[in-house]
């Protein structure tokens, strides 16, 4: 009867497995405890991150819409001026302006001739034309309007040299 024996022996398991396991279950929690803080940290900096981006999304948004800004408060196309970026809502532009006085029967008017040039890939609509004629004080002393000669202007089109205003 030399075979050995069908089924196992019931023996206690060996001290270096014991310790072995014991190492196992403590540096599962080591390294479950090194992947928490290193989760906490991607998501702390991840806050900062998307609280940068959207800091900057609400600073360079008034600057890429600043038609939209300046059409609904006016005030600030003097800011946008200031740091270089004007803002244009009409999308026309004047042209080598001359000043000149003429006199015709008797009575001297004052006459501002120019180009007025529509900047926009769109049509843009000629409104009336102010002008006013200020004292070395800077008080309006006379003022004019005008009607250009066309109402609408293609894009990249121009009123070609014209008297703009002729009065006083």
């Amino acid at each position: 009867m030399d075979a050995p024996s069908l089924v196992p022996s019931i023996e206690s398991p060996a001290t270096p497995d014991a310790a072995s396991d014991q190492d196992e279950i403590e540096s599962f929690a080591a390294r479950r405890k090194r992947l928490q803080i290193r989760r906490k940290q991607a998501r702390r900096s991840s806050r900062w991150t998307a609280l940068i981006l959207v800091l900057f999304a609400f600073n360079v948004a008034p600057v890429g819409a600043r038609s939209e800004v300046v059409r609904f408060f006016p005030q600030t196309a003097s800011l946008f001026a200031a740091v270089g970026l004007p803002v244009n809502l009409r999308n026309l532009k004047f042209e080598n302006m001359r000043i000149s006085k003429e006199t015709q029967e008797g009575l001297s008017s004052l006459v501002v001739e120019g180009n007025i040039v529509s900047v926009s890939n769109r049509p843009s609509e000629v409104p009336r034309l102010r002008f006013a004629a200020r004292d070395a004080a800077g008080q309006e002393v006379y003022t004019a309007a005008s009607l250009a000669r066309e109402k609408n202007l293609n894009s990249a089109a121009a009123l070609s040299r014209h008297p703009i205003m002729r009065s006083m």
